[in-house]
């Protein structure tokens, strides 16, 4: 595997407006989606996302996903886990990073924020940035254009490109 894309997230209304819209999983939703349609227009097999879904009552995958992908992976964390985990918060992303990556088989991994989503053509630089790194070994960064998706962005989500 060339390229494993980490993505931690829960699905709960976390930061959603006062009438119970826009939430964090509005947006990971967005965010998940676009990504699967993004590796299908790629077709490489050589790329990877693993979720790790922490904490959730009702799972990512069985409710924000529209349709599955064989190169994203998801990893459940139950809530009785995760609590033991958090501490004082009710999240902690560094815990679903570790374990997305300890999932991951990628040569390059990429830690990817649950409320953003990139367009297709930076996937695509991206991919081919990591490709040219491979064939180099060289060890370099990589900044690609990324949406943070507003509060209010998720009501026509499937309309972003």
């Amino acid at each position: 595997m060339l390229l494993s894309i980490l993505i931690g997230g829960k699905n709960d209304n976390y930061a959603a407006d006062s009438n119970g819209r826009g939430g964090v999983c509005k947006r990971l939703e967005l965010t998940l989606n676009k990504m699967i349609d993004n590796l299908r227009r790629l077709g490489k097999d050589d790329i990877e996302v693993v979720v790790c879904d922490w904490g959730s009552e009702s799972k990512i995958s069985d409710s924000l996903v529209k349709e599955r992908h064989p190169n994203i992976k998801f990893v459940y964390v139950s809530p009785d886990i995760a609590k033991k985990y958090n501490g004082r918060a009710s999240y902690s992303i560094v815990h679903p990073y570790n374990v997305s990556f300890r999932h991951s088989k990628g040569e390059y991994v990429i830690f990817w924020d649950s409320d953003c989503f990139m367009p297709y053509e930076e996937i695509e630089n991206l991919y081919n940035f990591v490709k040219g790194l491979s064939d180099r070994k060289e060890k370099k960064f990589y900044q690609g254009s990324r949406f943070h998706i507003p509060r209010s962005g998720y009501v026509d989500a499937l309309s972003y490109k």
